[in-house]
């Protein structure tokens, strides 16, 4: 299936510039304070600068760092290091509406990538952890800036009035922020539990006026599913200062439940302890999180049905064509040369008939039963690559096909990866040139998370709209009397890559060969 750090290479690849385009756009309709900085720009120099670090933010979800490299560049903001601009001229507000022009930047790009449903769910899945937990960290860090504040305003002014002034400067920036956030945030007094100040995205996700929550508790308020939950974590909160990230069903005015994931901060505002709580809401991630597990759990019980059902069904073909064939050489021994040839041509049209019949019910029960004893081996595939070519050495002697190979690794797989190398080896030697040595080369790439084999030869060549077709059971591109075989090798192969975590693809040419790719990924265990 689809990842998100496919979909980033794609989006990096084909549309950099149109996603940085689309981006600007977003940030623009949102009329964010932060672009000011960047007014004196032109738009080509601003699309310029914007093709530099989205790349690298592309390149981030490629190699899976982006959280870290987000950090980063949080923890510098704080740190009030980055270059030429003060971290008072950004607000965690302008970060978090960038956050949210960035994702939906990405979202419009979705359906360029994948028209799969099951895999833009999975890609949106991803995104949304991803900008949530970039959020915490720069809604953390906003908290921490505001308490460091205050704590230099208590120790540093011993003016009352500058103390005073500095407090109410730095409140101003702290509710600017509360107000704007896309966050849903709370204040309560610690004592009573009481709201002395809620945002909009709050009031909005409950679906209440302020008026109408200030002075109350929640638990006044009817608005938590689970009280007794809520006051066993309440209850906790007298004794710690941060409580992060726990889930807590709401209930809305009209009735309606959503799913909330909950951090709570116990810090002094005014003098007086308070709990600044953040809300975020993941109902639509809990419902994409069981609508994946429905459809895994179908696509387990469809895959499981058909398996059996390939099983059954060939193993009971398999003895009346047995009966079948049987019968046929008898009349073919007995009563061959008796009639005229039309009949002696008939039975061998019967028996070739049913000879493949057989053929095509053996391969369906092979590639049924492919995973079924699923045990992760270490597999030498330099030792590997020995056995398949001692295997089809007759093939390889009678074309002279001349097989070369770079060092490959030692991984841990399942013992049907030897049908892959078997089966794209043996296709390169049936499907050379007439009056040409097949050279076949196989390679591989190490990558963080999967080796990378390719095998290329110099044969007839695949035209591009068949690429997708030949990984289907028991599609041929040529007739029998051309090329024998079953049209289920490729199959196969796609079949116990996918079981590694892999995926398999080509690229070729016309009279000019093809080359075969398939990855293995790095993380199966013994």
């Amino acid at each position: 299936m689809k990842n998100l750090k496919e979909f980033a290479h794609y989006l990096r690849k084909n549309y950099l510039r149109a996603y940085v385009v689309e981006s600007l756009r977003m940030i623009n309709t949102m009329h964010i304070p932060m672009m000011k900085l960047f007014a004196h720009l032109s738009e080509e120099e601003l699309i310029s600068i914007s093709l530099l670090s989205s790349e690298k933010f592309l390149v981030s979800l490629e190699d899976g760092t982006a959280l870290e490299k987000a950090k980063e560049s949080l923890q510098k903001w704080e740190a009030d290091s980055l270059p030429g601009i003060s971290k008072y001229d950004i607000q965690s507000a302008d970060l978090l509406l960038v956050y949210a022009a960035q994702k939906k930047s990405l979202y419009h790009f979705l359906h360029f990538f994948t028209t799969d449903s099951a895999e833009q769910i999975s890609i949106v899945y991803e995104l949304e952890d991803y900008f949530t937990r970039v959020q915490e960290v720069a809604i953390s860090l906003l908290l921490k800036i505001q308490k460091e504040k205050e704590e230099q305003i208590q120790t540093l002014n011993t003016h009352l009035g500058l103390r005073n002034f500095e407090l109410a400067e730095s409140e101003k920036k702290f509710y600017s922020i509360f107000h704007s956030s896309s966050i849903g945030m709370t204040i309560s007094k610690l004592s009573d539990k009481k709201f002395i100040e809620v945002n909009k995205k709050f009031l909005g996700s409950i679906g209440l006026e302020k008026k109408d929550v200030i002075g109350k508790t929640s638990l006044e308020l009817g608005i938590i599913a689970d009280t007794r939950k809520f006051n066993e974590v309440m209850k906790a909160e007298n004794d710690k200062l941060v409580i992060p990230d726990f889930e807590l069903t709401l209930i809305t005015k009209s009735g309606k439940q959503i799913n909330a994931l909950v951090s709570l901060t116990v810090m002094e505002i005014d003098g007086e302890q308070c709990v600044v709580s953040l809300f975020y809401d993941i109902t639509d991630k809990k419902r994409i999180e069981m609508e994946l597990q429905k459809n895994s759990e179908a696509l387990m019980r469809s895959n499981k049905e058909l398996e059996q059902f390939a099983y059954i069904a060939s193993h009971d073909l398999q003895e009346p064509l047995r009966t079948v064939t049987n019968y046929v050489g008898l009349l073919q021994r007995k009563y061959r040369g008796r009639f005229d040839k039309n009949a002696d041509d008939f039975l061998d049209f019967i028996n070739s008939g049913t000879e493949r019949m057989q053929l095509l019910i053996k391969a369906l029960l092979e590639y049924s039963r492919i995973g079924n004893n699923r045990i992760a081996l270490e597999i030498d595939c330099n030792l590997m690559l020995e056995e398949v070519n001692k295997d089809i050495a007759i093939s390889i002697k009678e074309s002279k096909c001349i097989i070369t190979n770079e060092p490959l690794p030692v991984l841990i797989g399942y013992a049907e990866l030897k049908s892959v190398f078997q089966n794209l080896i043996g296709n390169a030697i049936k499907y050379r040139k007439k009056n040409t040595i097949p050279l076949i080369l196989i390679s591989v790439k190490d990558t963080p998370d999967e080796w990378v084999f390719s095998i290329e030869d110099n044969g007839i060549g695949i035209e591009a709209e068949y690429y997708e077709r030949i990984f289907i059971i028991f599609q041929k591109l040529h007739s029998q009397k051309e090329y024998e075989g079953t049209g289920i090798g490729l199959s196969q192969c796609k079949k116990i890559v996918e079981l590694h975590g892999g995926k398999i693809w080509l690229k070729s040419e016309l009279e000019k060969g093809s080359t075969f790719y398939f990855t293995i990924s790095k993380t199966i265990q013994k």
